[in-house]
């Protein structure tokens, strides 16, 4: 039996994937018999065909028809998924209600093959020597949740993966919101690392991603409650100042450039750092306390009390 394994290290490979440019623009609804998903599956192609690059749609156009989509009502709440099976020729989106076929639709959108390789938006999963490994599953759910809101909003009928999408969202102000979707439309996890590894090292990046992936599974792992409840925390304050510290060496850099000024520097840094605010349960705010750069670029936001931090991050 094949074994799937969430516990990779920074030596696990990322593998390229490769789009065909030419493929037809043809959706058979005929091949539906529900109206109602012919209807969500008709507002899915306009909003795709309205808000994104065409070149990254091939995707969705090379799958939709070789994909069958079917309602289970026995499902669990706020449930559903989208497969490969029969070899990774025919597809499949089972959802138990309507509105949670946006998400499986973004994930059919972003998904291709090579051999034994699946790309889906920001994960991969492969296998090799006996054991079936799986990449980026957190980013990538987080990043399909997160435009399934942006475009269809409240249709989509639940509140799901809450801190993957948080993440996500952060990821796409150091991305930037074209060329990430356009990333995760092609499946191009390995386009995503060397656009992160342009302001830090690749390691850093994958370690980033592989604790994505230990916080959406964590409760999976083979540890006592104690080990499982300090390596979440670990993990949390590594996607944190990653986040953070990509954040501010991309915007030293154009700083430096001369893209931005100071006064705008200082203004994107402000602005960006407040995405980590978090409500606690009296109501008040505050942020991340176990993230060293988070904690720096407030204390240099403050001024120049702390004048060798506030060197650190103005220069």
């Amino acid at each position: 039996m094949k074994k799937e394994s969430y516990q990779i290290s920074v030596e696990t490979k990322i593998h390229k994937v490769e789009i065909p440019k030419d493929f037809s623009r043809h959706v058979d609804y005929s091949r539906f018999n529900n109206s109602k998903i012919r209807e969500i599956l008709l507002e899915f192609v306009v909003a795709l065909n309205s808000n994104f690059n065409k070149g990254s749609l091939a995707n969705f156009y090379n799958n939709i028809n070789h994909t069958s989509i079917s309602k289970n009502i026995f499902l669990r709440p706020d449930n559903g998924y989208f497969e490969y099976d029969n070899n990774n020729i025919n597809m499949k989106i089972v959802v138990r209600d309507y509105p949670h076929l946006y998400h499986e639709l973004f994930h059919l959108s972003s998904s291709t093959t090579a051999g034994k390789i699946i790309f889906n938006g920001f994960s991969q999963e492969y296998e090799e020597d006996g054991v079936l490994y799986t990449i980026g599953d957190s980013l990538n759910e987080g990043y399909t949740e997160f435009l399934a809101r942006r475009y269809f909003g409240d249709r989509t009928g639940r509140i799901a993966y809450t801190f993957e999408v948080k993440v996500a969202e952060k990821l796409e102000k150091i991305i930037g919101k074209e060329k990430m979707e356009d990333l995760y439309l092609r499946s191009d996890l390995n386009g995503l690392v060397e656009e992160l590894s342009k302001y830090t090292d690749v390691d850093n990046v994958k370690s980033f991603i592989i604790c994505n992936d230990f916080v959406n599974l964590y409760d999976q792992a083979k540890m006592s409650k104690t080990e499982k409840r300090t390596a979440l925390k670990e993990s949390i304050a590594i996607i944190n100042d990653f986040l953070a510290g990509v954040f501010l060496t991309k915007e030293q850099m154009r700083k430096d450039n001369g893209e931005i000024t100071k006064e705008e520097f200082t203004e994107s840094l402000r602005s960006f750092i407040e995405m980590f605010k978090m409500q606690n349960e009296d109501g008040s705010y505050s942020y991340p306390d176990n993230s060293d750069t988070i904690n720096e670029i407030l204390e240099a936001l403050k001024g120049k009390n702390n004048a060798k931090v506030y060197s650190k991050i103005f220069g």
